[in-house]
């Protein structure tokens, strides 16, 4: 599609997780999913945090990994396989639920663990794990997750969270449009992702 519009010499914009846009394109406003991880690094390390577990069934969505060993901290990553057969949303949570009911049960979530989930359908899971298990948050383990506003989990005290916002997103790629529309040039800055919000799940001091 992009290189017929480019054949027919139509402006267009890309949304994407690409920086690289293509060369036709008058520019592009790029999708940072781990645009708030330097938040949580720093977080983690006033915490005093020596490692972090990350969890993730879609290894492209939201990685601490790089953020965290900048500062000297260590991730495992858990690696949870979801049943897709019964969808994706339900598959993620039922997921969640059964790794963290495993962990529990097998003593493997240390006192004072802190688990990165990278998705809120997987975190929705793990946190009814955890609920089932008398298991909390923070005073038993740390909990941080990607989070999409106004959808995201639900627990008794706020979520420690990167949020991501798709209204303001869609925002800032109207403003880019009607920028480029009216002066020819494509912002260059145009960039959004997730924010980072400290709620009750991740204890700092």
């Amino acid at each position: 599609m992009l290189a017929r519009l480019a054949r027919q010499k139509v402006p267009y914009a890309v949304f994407s997780e690409n920086r690289k846009f293509p060369p036709s394109a008058v520019g592009g406003t790029w999708l940072d999913l781990n645009l708030a991880m330097p938040d949580f690094a720093a977080a983690c390390k006033t915490a005093g945090v020596k490692e972090v577990l990350q969890f993730y069934f879609w290894p492209t969505m939201g990685d601490a990994t790089e953020a965290l060993r900048k500062v000297g901290i260590r991730v495992r990553k858990v690696f949870v396989k979801v049943d897709y057969s019964v969808g994706t949303l339900i598959g993620a949570r039922q997921a969640g639920m059964e790794t963290f009911a495993k962990l529990i049960a097998k003593g493997r979530l240390p006192s004072g663990s802190v688990c990165f989930i990278n998705d809120d359908y997987l975190a929705s899971g793990a946190l009814m794990a955890l609920a089932y298990a008398g298991v909390r948050s923070p005073e038993d383990v740390r909990i941080v997750t990607l989070a999409n506003k106004r959808l995201g989990p639900v627990y008794p005290r706020e979520l420690t969270r990167m949020e991501f916002d798709a209204r303001y997103a869609g925002e800032v790629l109207s403003d880019a449009i009607l920028e480029y529309l009216k002066t020819g040039v494509y912002p260059s800055n145009s960039v959004v992702g997730p924010v980072w919000v400290e709620g009750e799940t991740m204890k700092t001091t």
